[in-house]
């Protein structure tokens, strides 16, 4: 079945909005992790001491003024989708790699949300509020949440999620073929 110009709009929708939001939280963990370094006797992410307090929070800066642009990447990221599965509903059961999409979707989203609606506490505190200490309470609570394993696990549950969707939505696997029967 030929999609029709709004489908195939859709889609490029989903995978412009996906590719924003991956390629902003590939750059957000590059500034979190030059941040904080792994102290190997207690196991636990420490912010760097070698970097001076202006320079730590102007990266805190940069980290949360990222979080806005991922924010609203994901948000449409995830309306097109849903979107996209709710006009092809008729299509999840021989689509395979639609029905594994919503699923993956619909798992890691509240994750993402949680993180997203974190992202947005500090930031309205780091923009509105004008905190420009690394070391205030809000900041502080955001990193140690940032930093535990249990974040750290669901993160990379979602980036393997994340990127899985692209694949699927990119190659379409998992179709299912109905056999037509040769008329003589």
């Amino acid at each position: 079945m030929e999609e029709n110009f709004w489908f195939k709009l859709l889609k490029t929708l989903i995978l412009v909005s996906f590719s924003i939001f991956f390629g902003i939280s590939i750059a957000r963990s590059v500034i979190f992790y030059d941040l904080y370094s792994l102290n190997e006797s207690t196991g636990q992410l420490e912010l760097r001491t070698e970097f001076s307090p202006g320079i730590q929070y102007r990266s805190m800066f940069h980290f949360f003024a990222l979080s806005a642009y991922t924010s609203v990447s994901y948000l449409a990221f995830f309306v097109f989708s849903i979107l996209y599965c709710a006009l092809n509903y008729k299509k999840l059961k021989y689509e395979g790699w639609l029905f594994m999409n919503l699923v993956l979707l619909v798992l890691i989203s509240f994750f993402e949300f949680y993180v997203i609606y974190r992202d947005i506490k500090v930031s309205l505190g780091i923009f509105y509020d004008k905190i420009n200490n690394i070391n205030s309470p809000i900041i502080k609570n955001y990193m140690e949440f940032k930093s535990s394993g249990n974040v750290s696990i669901f993160s990379g549950l979602s980036f393997i999620a994340q990127i899985n969707i692209f694949i699927f939505l990119v190659f379409k696997p998992l179709r299912r073929i109905e056999n037509k029967k040769n008329q003589d």
